[in-house]
C-alpha cells in the first residue's frame, strides 16, 4: 500500500512560489477521489494566488 498525491503550483507574476498538494492512502484514494481532487485543486490554487495578490 502506497500513497497517492496530487499537486498544483501556486503562481505569481515572477513564477512558481509554492504548491498546494493533497495526499492520501492508495487504498482510499481511487479514481473517483482523483477526479474530484483534479477538479478542486486548481480552484483552490487560484484562491491562494488571489489572496497573495491582495493588499
Amino acid at each position: 500500500s502506497g500513497i497517492v498525491t496530487m499537486a498544483v503550483p501556486i503562481l505569481r507574476d515572477d513564477g512558481i512560489v509554492g504548491a498546494l498538494a493533497v495526499s492520501g492512502p492508495e487504498g482510499r484514494c481511487g479514481l473517483v477521489w482523483g477526479a474530484r481532487v483534479a477538479r478542486l485543486l486548481p480552484d483552490a490554487a487560484r484562491t491562494v494566488e488571489d489572496a497573495l495578490d491582495s493588499p
